[in-house]
């Protein structure tokens, strides 16, 4: 991709000063305070999906991309949850069922305290946190795809369901609470339990909606890659990652078929 390319996607998505720039920058404040927690405490992550394939393509955000992803193994995952619960920050906060009890997903997401987000839909409206995301996904090498599908219909017809049809004041305490105990404290510790070690690949942990895997050999041992002009940790073989994920990675889309998550931004602190 030429210098030219990149600097008409620019104009045409994120121009500097535009929303979407700003909730980007914010992000990385959010990457750079995450790198630092993990470097600190030894947590292993690595940037994921959009974002590695942002630092690939562009070297840095994808023009269009409105959050960020990374990944954690399953046990450095818990580390970090057990750190920022109790590791309160003026800036940032690890949304999760603990700290949102309106929160039921079993991957955390990162938010900004100094913006707000938007996207119409019921669940955010709910939660507690609400400002500029980044996904954290935990990856383990324990993974049956027959039990993962248990998983997601019960996760959708008890869980997911209810709370997009938005009945989460009438249902919450007689389907969603308990069911997502349930799966989140009874099933999975069990179907990991009798999942053995996959010694060539990884996955989304048990609860997740994605199936997909990589090869260790394309993940470990981790990498460095450039970030809108930072140094971040990457999986060793991007290329064969991403490949994985998109396949030709390198093909930037057509206008058509380029999607969004369609938040809206406002910032609610004007001191940033």
């Amino acid at each position: 991709m030429t210098e030219q390319e990149h600097k008409e996607l620019r104009e045409l998505y994120n121009p500097e000063g535009s929303d979407l720039r700003k909730a980007q920058l914010r992000m990385l404040d959010m990457l750079i305070f995450v790198d630092k927690v993990c470097k600190s405490e030894s947590i292993s992550y690595w940037i994921d999906g959009g974002t590695l394939l942002g630092a690939m393509r562009h070297k840095g955000f994808i023009p269009w991309d409105d959050d960020m992803d990374i990944c954690m193994p399953l046990e450095d995952y818990k580390r970090f949850k057990k750190y920022m619960l109790s590791h309160e920050d003026p800036n940032f906060v690890l949304q999760c069922h603990e700290s949102d009890p309106h929160y039921y997903q079993t991957w955390g997401v990162m938010r900004d305290l100094k913006y707000k987000l938007s996207d119409g839909s019921k669940p955010l409206e709910n939660y507690k946190y609400q400002g500029v995301q980044m996904d954290i996904f935990p990856i383990d090498d324990r993974r049956n795809k027959s039990l993962w599908r248990i998983l997601c219909f019960f996760f959708r017809w008890f869980v997911v369901n209810p709370l997009f049809e938005g009945r989460i004041t009438h249902l919450f305490r007689w389907i969603v609470a308990p069911s997502f105990f349930f799966l989140t404290k009874v099933l999975i510790p069990c179907f990991r339990f009798i999942t053995p070690h996959d010694k060539e690949h990884l996955s989304h942990a048990y609860g997740d909606f994605w199936f997909w895997g990589w090869k260790k050999k394309d993940v470990f041992p981790l990498g460095t890659i450039e970030f809108e002009g930072r140094t971040f940790v990457c999986p060793y073989n991007p290329d064969g990652y991403l490949k994985h994920l998109y396949g030709d990675w390198t093909q930037v889309p057509s206008k058509d078929k380029i999607h969004t998550h369609h938040f809206t931004f406002e910032i609610i602190d004007h001191s940033i």
